[in-house]
């Protein structure tokens, strides 16, 4: 995305355990094929816990927030890659966590990514508060535009 989306139902103010869904599984438009780049979290709610994204190429069952993350093995065919946001700068009200130079080509022939959080540690993300993701992705497609 051009600017840091909002992951869905992130800012549910439950109490989430190791290895939940934060929010819903959501996507983003990208290249049908290319390279991610790097990605940020941005954690408003100030929390600094781990995050895990996990991308997969075609759409995967969406279970409820605060659910054990536990894809099935048709969707684990699909599983493109998990970017960690493990460590985070603290900006004082928010914090960010990047991943430079991650470098994964990747092929997505519908043009989207299926996304979907993962905590792994217990935070409890207050309401209104979602957290926010951004991609930064080398397009194999030079005239590839977002729509």
């Amino acid at each position: 995305p051009q600017s840091p989306i909002a992951i869905p139902g992130s800012d549910s103010g439950v109490a989430l355990e190791s290895g939940d869904t934060i929010g819903t599984v959501f996507t983003i438009d990208v290249p049908p094929s290319g390279i991610i780049y790097s990605a940020t979290l941005i954690d408003l709610d100030d929390e600094g816990s781990q995050v895990d994204l996990e991308i997969f190429k075609k759409t995967i069952t969406d279970v409820a927030v605060d659910a054990a993350f536990a894809p099935t093995d048709a969707e684990g065919l699909t599983f493109l890659t998990e970017l960690n946001f493990f460590a985070f700068d603290d900006h004082g009200v928010f914090q960010t966590s990047e991943i430079k130079n991650i470098g994964k080509a990747y092929s997505a022939p519908l043009g989207k990514f299926y996304i979907q959080a993962v905590t792994r540690a217990t935070p409890t993300i207050a309401a209104g508060i979602p957290h926010r993701v951004q991609l930064q992705i080398l397009s194999d497609d030079p005239i590839w535009q977002e729509r």
